[in-house]
């Protein structure tokens, strides 16, 4: 019982920090830039690659966690739900460990409705991806 809420918590967490990143990456722009000593052009083009192959890497790491640990639908609701804390709790720190001291580094206004568009549209991916994994599941019984 332990081992399977321990096990759960762990996908929620993955699946906070698969939306921590990319939110993080594109809040940061102009500090990475400043502190990197790079063009902003490329920094936007690392930022979008970093972006692209942690959510890849996550969401199918998640999904084969999914598909061996997760043994109901009503435990596969879970993550949908309990990522959140985890996210809001890593946003927190992060802002805490390292402000913004820097006004340049304030992001533009754009950032935060991309964000916020993420935030709404994140649920249905991770509640899609929980459901994938839990057909594979369910498929390897009926084989």
């Amino acid at each position: 019982m332990m081992k399977a809420w321990m096990n759960r918590q762990l996908i929620s967490f993955i699946y906070g920090v698969i939306i921590l990143l990319p939110i993080e990456l594109l809040l940061n722009i102009y500090r990475f830039s400043r502190i990197a000593k790079i063009s902003i052009s490329t920094t936007i083009v690392i930022s979008s690659v970093l972006i692209i192959i942690s959510t890849l890497f996550g969401l199918l790491w998640t999904y084969k966690l999914t598909a061996i640990w997760v043994k109901t639908k009503r435990q596969a609701y879970l993550p949908v739900l309990l990522c959140f804390p985890y996210f809001l709790s890593l946003m927190y720190l992060i802002a805490t460990l390292f402000p913004m001291t820097y006004e340049g580094d304030q992001p533009n206004p754009v950032s935060g409705l991309i964000m916020i568009a993420s935030i709404i549209i994140y649920p249905v991916v991770v509640f899609g991806f929980q459901m994938l994994g839990m057909h594979k599941k369910s498929s390897e019984k009926l084989l």
